[in-house]
């Protein structure tokens, strides 16, 4: 039997999530266009737990984000002058699209003249 102890899920989830990239708001950004996607050929369902999985992971990565900020700040400033750091942005900018859209009804607009919304009307 080794000496080495095994790994609690704590431990091991801690370790995959210090190793996360500066690019992971890439994943936010792709499930909240998924959600955009899916609001727009009238999935709402679908397109609902799209959004509520980006918000939490979105979530996570803003907190992420305040910490490494208030205790590793030489670690942060690294980290945010990498591209992959503007992945953080576009997510923001794709989950308050989403939400947005969401704002008014629970469906798409849609004209009066056609099948989907000419986004004129």
């Amino acid at each position: 039997m080794s000496g080495a102890s095994p790994r609690s899920p704590r431990s091991a989830l801690r370790a995959w999530w210090d190793r996360r990239p500066p690019a992971a708001g890439a994943a936010v950004m792709a499930t909240g266009i998924v959600s955009v996607g899916l609001h727009l050929t009238g999935y709402e369902t679908l397109s609902r737990i799209a959004l509520a999985l980006a918000g939490v992971a979105w979530a996570a990565l803003a907190a992420d984000f305040a910490v490494r900020l208030l205790w590793d700040r030489a670690g942060w400033v690294a980290q945010a002058e990498t591209p992959g750091a503007l992945t953080a942005v576009a997510a923001t900018a794709v989950l308050g699209t989403r939400v947005s859209r969401s704002a008014g009804s629970s469906s798409p607009r849609r004209c009066s003249r056609s099948r989907r919304c000419c986004g004129r009307c």
